[in-house]
C-alpha cells in the first residue's frame, strides 16, 4: 500500500501516524507519486487531527534531503526570524522588519521565505521584500554576498524546495494552515542553528523547539501571542518557549515590563488593497525613524533575534540595541545594501 494511502486510512480510524510512516508521506508528495486528492485528504485529516512532534521531523527529514543546499562560510551568530502565518490577522511583516533591525544591530540573517499562499496576496516576505526592491530570486552566490555585506540575505523557499511544487495546486485549493505552512522555518537552507519563528497555535511552542533541537538547532525561542498573533505581540503577554540542547522553558512575555505601551491589534494591521506596497511603506517609516506601536513591535521581535543569535545578553540590552540600530540608520543602510546587492551579478556571471 502507498504510504500516503496508509496514512489517511489511519487518520479516519484514529490509528496513530508515526514519524517513519510520515516521512515516507512526505516523500511521495515531493516526488509527484501523490495525486491532488490524496494531498488535499491527508493534510486535512492531518490538521484535524493535529500536527505533533513526529510528523514534523518526518515531514523535515524528507524536504531537507530534497532541498538544495547552501554552505555559508561560518553560522556564528546566524539566525532566521520567521513565522509560520496563518493567523489571518493582516498585520505588516513584523518578522522581516525584525529581520533588518537586528541585522543592523549584528546579527546575521538568514531569511527564508515565499510569497502569500494562504493570506492576501501580496502579504508574504518576499512579496514585500520585492516591493522595497530586493531581487527575491537572485542567485545563491549573490545572497551570500549579500549576507556578507549587510548581514542579511533572503532566500526564496521556491529556489530551494523545488519538490514543493508537487504539493502547489493542493495548497491553493485548500486554502487553509496544513503542515506544509509550517515546515518552512524549520528547512531553512542555509542550515541556520538559531531561530525565533512565531506560531499561530498555543500549543505548538514546546513541539516546535523539541523538533528544532532533536534536528540540531542550538538555541530557538517559538512564540505565540495571547492575541492569537505568530509574533511576539504588542497587545497582550506573548507565550515564549526558549530551548538550547541544554534545557528549554516556557514563560510569559510582558512587553509592558520592558517600558512599551500595549496598543490594539488595529494599530498593526494593514487594511490597504494593495498590500505589498502598504506593508512595504510600513518597513521604510520604522526604519526612517517613525515612533509608535510599527516600531516598538518590530524592536521586540528584532531583540528576541539579537539574545538567540548571541549578540545580546538579555531583553534590555537587546531592546537598546535594536533601537539604536533604527536610530543610527545602521538598519536602513542594511535594507539599502540589501537592495543594491541582491540586484547585482556575481563577478564570475558578468560577460
Amino acid at each position: 500500500m502507498e504510504a500516503i494511502s496508509d496514512a489517511i486510512m489511519r487518520l479516519c480510524t484514529n490509528e496513530p501516524v508515526d514519524e517513519d510512516l510520515a516521512n515516507r508521506v512526505a516523500a511521495e508528495i515531493l516526488s509527484g507519486a501523490a495525486t491532488a486528492a490524496q494531498i488535499g485528504a491527508f493534510l486535512v485529516g492531518l490538521a484535524i487531527r493535529g500536527e505533533q512532534a513526529e510528523h514534523l521531523k518526518g515531514f523535515v527529514r524528507a524536504m531537507r534531503s530534497l532541498a538544495k543546499p547552501v554552505t555559508v562560510t561560518s553560522h556564528a551568530n546566524l539566525i532566521d526570524t520567521c513565522g509560520t502565518g496563518g493567523d489571518h490577522f493582516c498585520t505588516f511583516n513584523i518578522s522581516t522588519a525584525a529581520a533588518i533591525v537586528a541585522a543592523g544591530a549584528g546579527a546575521r540573517i538568514a531569511k527564508h521565505g515565499n510569497r502569500a499562499v494562504t493570506s492576501k496576496q501580496g502579504s508574504g516576505s518576499a512579496d514585500v521584500l520585492a516591493q522595497l526592491g530586493v531581487n527575491v530570486s537572485c542567485s545563491t552566490e549573490t545572497s551570500l554576498r549579500c549576507l556578507e555585506q549587510c548581514g542579511l540575505a533572503f532566500f526564496f523557499a521556491p529556489t530551494y524546495h523545488g519538490a514543493m511544487r508537487h504539493a502547489g495546486p493542493a495548497r491553493r485549493e485548500l486554502g487553509v494552515r496544513t503542515i506544509l505552512n509550517l515546515l518552512g522555518p524549520m528547512t531553512n537552507p542555509a542550515g541556520v542553528r538559531r531561530q525565533v519563528i512565531g506560531v499561530g497555535i498555543a500549543e505548538m511552542t514546546e513541539v516546535f523547539a523539541r523538533v528544532l533541537i532533536e534536528t540540531k538547532s542550538e538555541h530557538v525561542m517559538v512564540v505565540h501571542g495571547q492575541d492569537g498573533m505568530d509574533e511576539i505581540t504588542l497587545t497582550a503577554p506573548t507565550k515564549i518557549t526558549e530551548a538550547t540542547q541544554q534545557e528549554m522553558k516556557t514563560y510569559l512575555f510582558h512587553p509592558e515590563e520592558h517600558g512599551m505601551a500595549l496598543c490594539k491589534l488595529a494599530d498593526l494591521q494593514i487594511t490597504a488593497e494593495n498590500q505589498a506596497e502598504a506593508r512595504a511603506e510600513v518597513i521604510q517609516e520604522i526604519l526612517a525613524g517613525t515612533e509608535g506601536p510599527w516600531r516598538d513591535i518590530t524592536v521586540l521581535n528584532a531583540a528576541a533575534a539579537l539574545i538567540v543569535a548571541g549578540v545580546a545578553r538579555d531583553w534590555p540590552d537587546g531592546i537598546a540595541r535594536a533601537r539604536a540600530a533604527i536610530d543610527t540608520r545602521a538598519a536602513e543602510k542594511v535594507l539599502e545594501t540589501l537592495v543594491r546587492v541582491s540586484n547585482e551579478e556575481p563577478p564570475e556571471a558578468a560577460g
